[in-house]
């Protein structure tokens, strides 16, 4: 949770996975929810590849 102004608003986690390089740009461009245009979205790389 954060606070602008006198608000307190409330951030989740979210995993996206198997999306296409082109779905993956699109995602970090546009946001999701209705209060994208804050710009509170962090975009961390992950991978559940486990090394042989």
């Amino acid at each position: 949770m954060f606070r602008i102004k006198d608000k307190h608003v409330v951030a989740h986690t979210l995993l996206v996975s198997e999306l296409t390089a082109e779905e993956t740009i699109r995602l970090q461009e546009e946001g999701l929810g209705g209060r994208r245009k804050l710009g509170c979205g962090v975009f961390v790389p992950y991978s559940n590849i486990k090394p042989e």
